[in-house]
């Protein structure tokens, strides 16, 4: 079983990925698996993940690039680089 990252988030923050994610949940739910398949092809990675954030003084900028022969998934990747951070 893999690891269980936690963050840590103000409640106010929770409180609203929770809402989005309900929301999600019950926007799915109504659709016929048909519409939630064509929902998820379209909707999914159909960009590049790509922002740029400031922190204090410094500007950081995600770039993502997905590779079909890559040996790990996302989450072992994500799991692997916060464990490396948390060193």
């Amino acid at each position: 079983m893999g690891k269980v990252i936690k963050l840590d988030l103000p409640k106010s923050e929770y409180n609203y990925v929770s809402n989005l994610l309900n929301a999600q949940i019950e926007k799915l739910k109504s659709m016929t698996s048909e519409q939630r398949m064509e929902w998820y092809n379209n909707s999914l990675f159909n960009k590049p993940i790509n922002f740029i954030k400031q922190i204090d003084n410094t500007v950081y900028t995600v770039n993502t690039h997905f590779s079909e022969t890559a040996n790990e998934s996302v989450n072992e990747k994500i799991v692997r680089i916060l464990e490396q951070s948390s060193k």
